[in-house]
């Protein structure tokens, strides 16, 4: 038996923030097991990877999925983003304890995770031999040497919320796998880049649960196989009454392709064929593509301009701030759209920026290369001109190359614009030199009391 931090041997039905590896003590991961529960038979198991080693975040979140479908679930507290290798020894080590301590059923074991770790989740997959399936949420693969490019023998299913920054990567990534005979679907939700909903989760694991049906490695009733049929079919067939065709005809062949060999799939080959050759499907598909395209232009255009701006140290030239603020415009037109899935585009896009900016100004204040930094984040003013965190970013990166009074300038903007937060002021170590400034005391004073 694993030995939990918190001194509570893991029981069904609720879940184990801590529970400590045996070999390796200083190493943890939260764990659901079903209510029924006992060693007598194996079970499946999903291993989730959280960017910042949240691992009970995601089992958490999908517990009541797991007891749908009798998973057991494990998310490692160690792995997140940074050194992949580190990742990747930490899930050896987390998986080795599970199946050494719990019943696993070693032909359903499948890895799940969320941007950063959704890489971490394909990766060990990738270099494993009894991984069967992977939830890959917010991200796709890693690029990485030494990593195997061959088609994978495993199944996939993707997740993206319709603003998230990495939507495109997916989308590109399905087509991939299409081109690759890779058994694959996608999900697509409401949202920016977060874990999926639970109830889209359970789709997910739905599906992996039919993937294993037709593979012969699970069994279920008739009546569970009918149940889950017919909802699928009520789900196709309400997105095409609302007009959604596109997602309607993926909903249909998805429950084709999943429920063959094992259910009358009459209902959902009926419902692509009524499809197939709709003239509105047709230009909804078009429309896709198109915004697609669009999509990939938007951030080649940003990287190209990035790139310029950063190719001089002549400041003066650095940046072309009518080419920001227009492109800014542009996604603020699209995001205004009365076309959903242009407003959707334009919040990705806009996400996407502002992640690229972010990363690459906080690369370069690591560095300490502080014209870099003061430009990159000059231009992310630009892009988010009412913001207070561009200008808040500004101002460390000036405060650190001793540009004093050009520090405080933009602090007093970033408190304009809206920060609140007197510990963004008072916590860097960036702003210590600003402190005996009268003007940076004088800020102060606008802010709340720290709490």
């Amino acid at each position: 038996m694993a030995y939990p931090v918190s001194g509570q041997v893991p029981t069904g039905g609720s879940v184990t923030d801590s529970v400590r590896c045996r070999t390796h003590p200083e190493l943890t991961y939260a764990l659901y097991l079903p209510k029924g529960y006992a060693s007598g038979r194996a079970w499946p198991v999903l291993y989730l990877f959280d960017p910042a080693g949240h691992g009970a975040e995601p089992v958490r979140l999908y517990q009541a999925a797991a007891e749908a479908l009798g998973f057991i679930l494990a998310g490692s507290n160690d792995s997140r983003n940074g050194s992949l290798q580190n990742s990747l020894e930490v899930a050896e080590i987390m998986q080795q304890d599970v199946q050494a301590c719990f019943a696993v059923d070693g032909r359903r074991i499948y890895t799940g995770g969320f941007s950063g770790g959704s890489r971490v989740a394909a990766t060990v997959a990738l270099l494993s031999d009894n991984v069967v399936g992977v939830l890959g949420c917010g991200a796709g693969l890693p690029t990485l040497p030494n990593v195997p490019t061959k088609p994978p023998t495993w199944v996939y299913a993707g997740f993206a919320g319709l603003e998230d920054f990495n939507y495109a990567e997916m989308q590109e990534l399905q087509g991939r796998w299409n081109q690759q005979q890779v058994v694959n679907t996608f999900f697509a939700f409401d949202g920016s880049h977060a874990w999926p909903p639970a109830p889209t989760m359970l789709e997910g694991l739905t599906w992996l649960e039919l993937q294993a049906l037709q593979a012969g490695t699970s069994t279920r009733p008739s009546t569970w196989l009918d149940s889950v049929y017919q909802r699928s079919i009520a789900a196709a067939a309400e997105q095409e009454a609302a007009g959604l065709l596109v997602a309607a005809a993926n909903a249909y062949q998805r429950t084709s392709a999943s429920f063959s060999g094992l259910h009358n799939v009459a209902a959902a080959q009926q419902g692509t064929a009524r499809l197939v050759n709709s003239p509105l499907l047709a230009q909804q598909q078009a429309q896709q593509r198109t915004l697609h395209q669009l999509e990939l232009t938007l951030q080649r255009e940003a990287v190209r301009a990035y790139q310029q701006a950063l190719s001089t140290r002549n400041d003066a030239a650095a940046l072309d701030a009518a080419w920001w603020q227009q492109y800014a415009a542009q996604l603020g037109q699209l995001q205004h759209s009365a076309i959903p899935a242009e407003q959707h585009l334009g919040a990705r896009a806009l996400s996407s920026l502002r992640v690229q900016i972010f990363s690459r100004g906080y690369a370069a204040l690591t560095a300490a290369d502080y014209w870099a930094a003061t430009t990159t984040f000059r231009l992310w003013t630009f892009v988010e001109p009412t913001a207070a965190e561009p200008y808040l970013q500004l101002a460390t990166a000036y405060a650190l190359s001793g540009q004093t009074s050009a520090a405080l300038k933009t602090l007093e903007a970033a408190v304009a614009k809206g920060l609140t937060d007197r510990q963004q002021l008072e916590g860097p170590a960036a702003f210590t030199k600003l402190k005996q400034e009268k003007r940076y005391q004088k800020l102060l004073l606008h802010l709340p009391p720290a709490q």
